[in-house]
Order: C-alpha cells, then structure tokens, then sequence
C-alpha cells in the first residue's frame, strides 16, 4: 500500500510506519488512519474524483484475505486441495473490509489504475500498489510511502503478500531433466543479476523516497505467501468474491455466494489434482 505524507501531516496523523514496526497495522488501524480524510474539494456536496479521500478502494481489494491469513484452498486430510475461504476468520475480513471500503472518508474505484491515478495526483491518503509497476512511483511529485497490505488483527504474527508466480511447462516435454537445469540456471542468475538491480538499483534508490521505506518494503519481500486457490482457480471467482461481495453488492454476505459456486470451485481444483496426480 502507499500513503501521501502530505495529506498525513496535514490531518495531524502519525506516521503509519510505527504500527507497522510494532506489530499494531491492521485492517481496524488502516480504517482508523483513514477516517476524516475526506475534503470536498469543488465543493459540490457529491463525492467525486475531484475530492481527497482517505482510502480509494481498487480490484485489489481481493488482497486482503491473504494479508489477513486467510486462503482459498488449503490441503484436507487427504492431502487433497479443498475450498477453505468460507470460515469465521473471512467473515471477519468482510466485514473490515466492508467498514473500510463503505466509510465516509473512502471512494469506491474498481479501476486499478483509474485508483492508483488518484492517489498520484494527490487526492487519496492511502491506495494499493502492485510492486510490477514500480516505474509509476518516480512521476509522483509529493511526498509519501509505502506499507505492507494490513493483518487482520494485533494477534496475527506477520504481514503476508499473496506471490502468485508458477512456471509451467508440457507434460511432453523432451528431455524434462536438461529442461529443469536451465530453469534453475535462469532463476541462479536471475536472483544473483536482475534481482538487486530492480530492487536495489531502482526501487530502493529511484522509486522509494527514504530509508524507512526501505526497511518496510524489506518486510513486504519477505513476507511472501502462496495460495494453490489462486494459482489454479480458472476465473478467480473465489478470489474475487471481496470485490463482489463487498464492493459491488455492498454487502457482507459471502454465504450465498460461496455456496453458488462452490461445487463448481472445487471440482475444477479436483480436476486440477487429478490430472497432476497422473
């Protein structure tokens, strides 16, 4: 996530950067950060895109179960993969998220870049960011900073950031042995050349504006997580049920959702194992 320091200062806010450190950034703390941003800046009492906000609501929302420990599929007793996202512990990412993306101070933008274009012309205290579009940092004129995606509770130990990343290869392939040594070769070198060079060279130095900055997104590389729910759902429906849930439908009702479109979920995760299993 990122956040305007101006806006920060402006509202008499503390840096969030000292939640993060102590443990204490959750979705309660985000929606609290958040509250009383609002400015109506054209002054036509309708929320619009021409006013400040305390958070811009974007697709990537569907986030937040990941950051707060909840995954779509993990492994049954069987050691077969099995829908898990309908639980208490979602039904308390809905509703925080619910109180944060419905709030006074907030502005529902599915748009990820129509969102992210908010916050970079300094109309949004705080937005989510994808790490692949680091080049979209270096434009921005005024001050701010970066925070890992928020846990669900102070009870939750670590921050986690969904990584989706999976090479996969034909079933048919030739010689699968010489195969993977080149792969391990591209990953070695990728680690050892492209790595710091992105990260050190461009992010750290180019994109990030202080050292702090530095320190958190240090946090956020390690505190990637991997949910076969993600990586193997056809049309992301479980993933994306945040979005439609709570932001289309403006509701915390998952229940029905989930069960519309479980059996369909779960077989396509069936056939997914089965055809590995092979």
């Amino acid at each position: 996530m990122l956040f305007n320091r101006e806006i920060m200062r402006d509202l008499g806010l503390e840096s969030p950067y000292k939640y993060v450190f102590d443990g204490t950034w959750t979705m309660d703390k985000l929606t609290e950060f958040t509250k009383g941003a609002y400015r109506d800046l054209n002054g036509n009492g309708v929320k619009d895109d021409e006013d400040i906000y305390g958070y811009v609501n974007t697709s990537m929302d569907r986030y937040f179960p990941s950051s707060c420990e909840v995954k779509i599929v993990t492994v049954d007793k069987g050691g077969r993969p099995a829908l898990s996202i309908n639980g208490e512990r979602y039904a308390s990412v809905i509703n925080k998220a619910y109180n944060l993306i419905h709030a006074p101070d907030s502005y529902a933008e599915l748009g990820w870049f129509e969102s992210f274009a908010h916050f970079a012309n300094g109309k949004a205290l705080t937005v989510f960011w994808h790490t692949g579009y680091w080049k979209e940092l270096r434009p921005i004129e005024f001050e701010f900073g970066i925070l890992p995606p928020p846990k669900l509770n102070e009870q939750q130990k670590n921050y986690h950031i969904l990584l989706a990343s999976v090479l996969g290869v034909p079933n048919n392939i030739g010689d699968p042995e010489n195969l993977s040594m080149i792969i391990q070769a591209f990953a070695e070198k990728s680690y050892k050349y492209l790595r710091p060079a992105m990260i050190d060279n461009v992010l750290y130095n180019k994109c990030l504006q202080d050292e702090e900055s530095q320190r958190i997104m240090d946090i956020i590389l390690d505190s990637k997580t991997y949910d076969l729910g993600f990586t193997f759902q056809s049309d992301y429906r479980m993933f994306n049920m945040i979005m439609v849930v709570v932001t289309q439908n403006k509701s915390t009702d998952f229940v029905s959702y989930y069960e519309k479109y479980a059996e369909k979920e779960q077989g396509i995760l069936d056939n997914v194992f089965d055809e590995i299993a092979k």
